[in-house]
């Protein structure tokens, strides 16, 4: 996988090879089983590393659409995509606002900074995705003043760490109050990256689960900052 991705990007991380791969370990699963074509959403692509690993992998058999912000990239991924000759669709834009499928098999968003986390959160929900899997990055994080409300330490490493793992926490319970089976798990060693947290989210429906975990979001909910 490190020699496909370094022979088509001038310049290529290993670690964040390594991400990409274990985050196919994961994807690939979702979709076996079935000889039908799957439907795959990568919401803040990026440079649609995901793709370039589908093609190499020549599976699973998958319909793409890829989300950035970056008009740039999304020309640069709808360029590999005709080259590639892979079915894929881009949009350049919010992820909020993207049009897309409903019904997709998985969402994905690996180091989707900030916001962009919550919003794939939102979009998965809203668009009743079958998989979410979910590596949050860049963290918003309180002021001073809301962190204070929330009592977090005044030490400012513990605070962030703390703060960190709040956030995450309320995506999993907001999955889970919308009726998702979500597992928390590292994606790669903390050495390759620190944000290496996965949320690994499946559609169950409603149940009882759900509803512990609207209670325990509203006690998590944050003052405004």
């Amino acid at each position: 996988m490190a020699r496909v991705l370094a022979d088509r990007f001038a310049v290529v991380d290993a670690r964040k090879v390594a991400q990409v791969t274990a985050l196919l370990g994961e994807l690939v699963p979702l979709c076996a089983g079935s000889a039908r074509e799957h439907v795959l959403v990568d919401v803040a692509c990026g440079k649609s590393y995901v793709l370039h690993a589908l093609h190499a992998l020549a599976r699973p058999r998958a319909r793409y659409f890829g989300v950035d912000r970056s008009p740039a990239l999304v020309e640069q991924c709808r360029a590999a995509a005709q080259r590639l000759g892979m079915p894929a669709q881009f949009c350049a834009g919010a992820i909020a606002e993207a049009p897309l499928p409903e019904r997709p098999d998985v969402l994905i968003a690996l180091h989707a900074c900030g916001a962009a986390s919550d919003q794939a959160v939102e979009r998965a929900i809203a668009l009743r995705a079958r998989h979410l899997l979910l590596v949050p990055c860049c963290h918003e994080r309180p002021s001073r003043a809301a962190a204070r409300a929330l009592g977090l330490p005044a030490q400012g490493l513990l605070r962030g760490r703390l703060s960190d793992a709040l956030t995450d926490t309320r995506r999993a319970l907001r999955l889970e109050a919308a009726g998702y089976e979500v597992v928390a798990l590292e994606l790669v060693p903390a050495a390759v990256t620190p944000q290496n947290l996965l949320l690994r989210a499946r559609f169950v429906g409603a149940t009882t689960r759900a509803e512990r975990a609207r209670s325990a979001l509203d006690r998590l909910r944050a003052p405004a900052a």
